[in-house]
């Protein structure tokens, strides 16, 4: 069956609304039969450890480094602490550890690892879409024009090969009836 198609329950019918790279990285613990909150839980810790390492190689001195050292864990702690179920119920530290990976990127400088953390990050929350703009656009007052054209080429050719060709070309109004599904849920809660 499509990835996009729509799931046909009893009394209403759910519009897939994910985007790739939110359940992606899921196929890991499907074929491996492992539970997929790890998988959200790895890329986090990943994420706070490259961190870390990144940290380690600054030099900075040791107060700076323990508290930026620090920062990532007492975050997790004051989530663990107020939201314990977004640890127990989904899979949102993902997204999170995708952030990270995008700020890491950043410190780096290199191109192709912004454009590809930013890929990353675009392909997981449509939500990401609307600071992407300006974005580019501080980087093209800071690095000139072809810096930021580079990144956005390079997303605009991940965004074709992962999402829209397999997937929104297969189905082109699969992306509009899990907006407007994600909408009408919105409306619901609220």
């Amino acid at each position: 069956a499509p990835v996009y198609a729509p799931m046909e329950f009893e009394s209403w019918t759910v519009y897939p609304n994910y985007l790739p790279l939110m359940w992606l990285p899921y196929i890991v613990p499907e074929i491996f039969q492992f539970d997929y909150r790890m998988m959200a839980v790895c890329l986090i810790i990943l994420a706070i450890l490259l961190w870390a390492y990144r940290l380690i190689q600054t030099n900075a001195p040791l107060g700076l480094t323990a508290v930026h050292l620090i920062f990532p864990f007492a975050i997790l702690l004051f989530l663990i602490k107020n939201v314990p179920n977004d640890l127990s119920y989904n899979v949102e530290f993902s997204p999170i550890a995708f952030y990270f990976f995008l700020a890491l990127a950043v410190l780096s400088g290199g191109w192709i690892s912004i454009g590809a953390t930013t890929l990353l990050c675009l392909l997981s929350r449509i939500a990401f879409s609307f600071w992407l703009p300006v974005y580019l656009i501080i980087l093209w007052i800071e690095r000139r024009f072809g810096y930021p054209f580079k990144i956005g080429l390079f997303c605009l050719a991940g965004i074709f090969a992962i999402y829209i060709i397999p997937f929104v070309l297969k189905d082109p109004e699969s992306f509009e009836r899990g907006m407007n599904y994600y909408g009408t849920v919105s409306d619901q809660i609220w």
